[in-house]
């Protein structure tokens, strides 16, 4: 398997870390940086604070209804951008809210996530699909 990214774990809540660039593309990595939370409860792609969705230079597409954690929906609006991992460009949609990494985006970008509580470090690996 090949490590496409590699993160850390603190108070047991797992993050990878990112970047904009200029033209507003979210580059996930795994060096120091902003850090962006690994949620697996999250089944979408990518949530992020609405104004960080403003400077990235991204319009709203629509709106989506969305199941929360405590089991109450809500109406966001959806967001159509870019993420780069690695040498790897993904078009996707994004939802305003705190800085999370959905299962949707990690299944898109690898096979297997695995979480080292001992070592306090999270992977996402690919066996060449992604």
């Amino acid at each position: 398997m090949n490590t496409v990214l590699k993160g850390q774990i603190r108070s047991n809540v797992p993050y990878f870390y990112y970047s904009i660039t200029t033209k507003g593309t979210l580059v996930l990595k795994s060096k120091k940086g902003n850090e962006i939370t690994v949620d697996t409860g999250f089944i979408g792609t990518v949530a992020l604070p609405e104004k960080v969705l403003k400077k990235m230079g991204l319009k709203p597409i629509g709106t989506g209804v969305f199941t929360l954690a405590d089991g109450s929906t809500v109406s966001l609006p959806i967001y159509w951008g870019q993420i780069k991992i690695n040498d790897k460009n993904f078009e996707t949609w994004f939802i305003p809210c705190d800085y999370l990494l959905g299962m949707e985006l990690l299944e898109l970008a690898g096979d297997c996530l695995s979480l080292d509580f001992r070592q306090q470090t999270v992977r996402l690996e690919s066996r060449g699909i992604a």
